[in-house]
């Protein structure tokens, strides 16, 4: 059974793929995972009065530091992977694409907060993936992630892969 991050993230691909090329294991458990790190931002903003919504003005916190690291290296391996979908999308069209997903998916997590509740099953779902990608080390999450890859089937892409040829 999947979760409510897994079919937001296979929406996210399933949009994005053709008929020829369908989403690999890697490309669903990433976006799974920058999905998770979307809703967790979302119920920070609602549940947490926002105590990371200056992460990047308030670098003395740990868990700020935690979720910029989160921040960029999702991003990054998202966006790799985008561009060896889309080889010959420019880098604003690879980060509009991300970025239209990504921010309907703290949307959808922003109204399912303020309908069910801080307090709900499913907010405190998404409040331990807010305390993970706060508490975590960004490489810690990483190897999760990699090894989540492998049991499923599928290939990590090695880094010198994921931006061979440079972005336009």
């Amino acid at each position: 059974m999947r979760n409510g991050f897994t079919m937001i993230a296979l929406c996210l691909f399933l949009a994005s793929c053709t008929e020829e090329k369908e989403a690999t294991i890697e490309e669903i458990v990433v976006m799974e995972t920058f999905v998770a790190y979307q809703a967790a931002l979302a119920y920070d903003e609602i549940c947490n009065n926002n105590s990371a919504q200056d992460r990047f003005k308030n670098m003395n916190k740990k868990e700020n530091i935690m979720l910029i690291g989160h921040e960029q290296m999702l991003a990054a391996r998202a966006g790799g992977l985008q561009h060896i979908r889309f080889p010959d999308a420019t880098v604003d069209e690879l980060v509009v694409r991300l970025v239209n997903g990504l921010s309907k998916t703290k949307e959808k997590t922003e109204n399912l907060l303020k309908e069910k509740g801080c307090t709900s099953p499913e907010a405190n779902k998404i409040k331990a993936a807010y305390t993970m990608f706060s508490k975590s080390h960004p490489a810690q999450i990483f190897s999760l992630i990699d090894k989540k890859i492998i049991r499923q089937g599928g290939r990590v892409t090695p880094v010198e892969e994921l931006n061979k040829g440079g972005i336009k």
